[in-house]
């Protein structure tokens, strides 16, 4: 979660811990646009959030899901990426919909765009009201504000508001047991592999093996000194805002250097401190903030149970009908919220969701018994 920090300290709010304080802090925004944004007050938006609510809304969504949730609830019902079938802290209700019922009261006082469910992947209207200072908090990747360099929402902000205006990440919603957890899969690692469409497997053997080589490692992922990077006293790396043909297309090179996930320093200490560098025109203690609050999760165990065949071909097909929920839901008036979301709902698990949710309770059941946990 990103809140402007500079919002903050000119209200004198502080960071908020709760949804209620949550809820206040984007009223404050709202009954403030004029003291926050002048002439631009109409354009105030204190909480953004595009098509894809499940992502956008899902530290929400996390804190309805309770905190004893077992290993078995979080399998069978777990083929919906965004938590629709989770179970929730309310009797009868998903954790989904209590999120969701909390969007709705949002959204009617005006403490959402009125715009969300039209603007799906791709479009850049959100980010561009974001960068121009309108928006005063969004749920998005941990590091999703400080990237780009110079086409950074930090960046943009400092150019189209001024060097104080930045997103700061706050932890906001508790779960039901006071805890700030977030969703995570089972660790894994990488695996390098080549497609049989390979006609070269012993030159991409000898690109892996000259890439494992520790010099060639660091110029992949920092690139030339003083030109896209600097080595700081204490030997962490320092990102430089590149131009041109020595521009990075994705952090770090991520996606040629195959053989680690992430940057590859000689301790834990210089590996943090060179993440938080890496990102030019940021405050590195803001990125540093961002990564210890993403940092903090709750280890989901992963069953394995071999293929689940009512899943095949359905994600797009549920996705669809999951959106279509939200973007009915959210916007409907108070009293008819219910009828709407369950409607909604009831359509997408007689869609396949329900076949999907019962062949996983029964594969459970096949390899794990009446076990609630992989390691008992």
């Amino acid at each position: 979660m990103f809140v402007r920090k500079d919002w903050l300290q000119k209200l004198n709010l502080k960071e908020p811990k709760t949804i209620d304080e949550f809820h206040d802090m984007l009223a404050a925004f709202r009954d403030n646009a004029e003291t926050l944004l002048g002439k631009d007050a109409a354009m105030m938006v204190p909480f953004i959030m595009g098509q894809d609510v499940g992502w956008q809304a899902q530290l929400l969504i996390q804190a309805f899901i309770p905190d004893a949730v077992t290993d078995r609830d979080w399998f069978v019902y777990g083929f919906e990426v965004r938590h629709l079938d989770r179970p929730g802290s309310v009797q009868g209700e998903t954790a989904v919909k209590s999120a969701m019922r909390i969007l709705n009261k949002w959204y009617g006082e005006n403490l959402i765009w009125k715009d969300f469910a039209l603007y799906g992947t791709g479009d850049t209207t959100q980010d561009n009201l974001t960068k121009s200072g309108y928006v005063g908090a969004f749920m998005q990747n941990w590091d999703l504000p400080y990237r780009d360099g110079k086409n950074s929402f930090s960046a943009a902000l400092h150019a189209n508001v001024g060097p104080d205006a930045d997103f700061i990440a706050i932890e906001s919603f508790p779960n039901n047991a006071g805890k700030y957890v977030q969703p995570s899969g089972p660790l894994v690692d990488r695996k390098v592999f080549f497609p049989a469409s390979n006609t070269e497997p012993l030159a991409s053997l000898f690109y892996l093996d000259w890439l494992h080589q520790e010099d060639h490692l660091f110029f992949m992922q920092f690139g030339e000194a003083g030109v896209t990077h600097q080595v700081e006293a204490n030997g962490a790396v320092r990102g430089i805002a590149a131009t041109g043909e020595k521009i990075m297309n994705s952090p770090n090179n991520i996606d040629y250097t195959t053989l680690v996930n992430g940057i590859k320093m000689p301790t834990i200490d210089l590996t943090v401190k060179s993440m938080t560098l890496a990102y030019a025109e940021v405050d590195p203690a803001l990125v540093q903030k961002a990564y210890e609050l993403s940092s903090k999760r709750n280890f989901i165990a992963h069953a394995n149970v071999g293929a689940i065949e009512s899943e095949e071909g359905m994600g797009q097909v549920l996705e669809k009908k999951r959106d279509a929920i939200f973007a009915k839901a959210i916007p409907a008036s108070a009293g008819q919220f219910d009828a709407v979301f369950d409607a909604g709902y009831q359509d997408y698990l007689a869609s396949g969701a329900q076949a999907i949710i019962d062949e996983r309770a029964a594969k459970w059941k096949e390899f794990y018994g009446d076990k609630t946990s992989v390691n008992d």
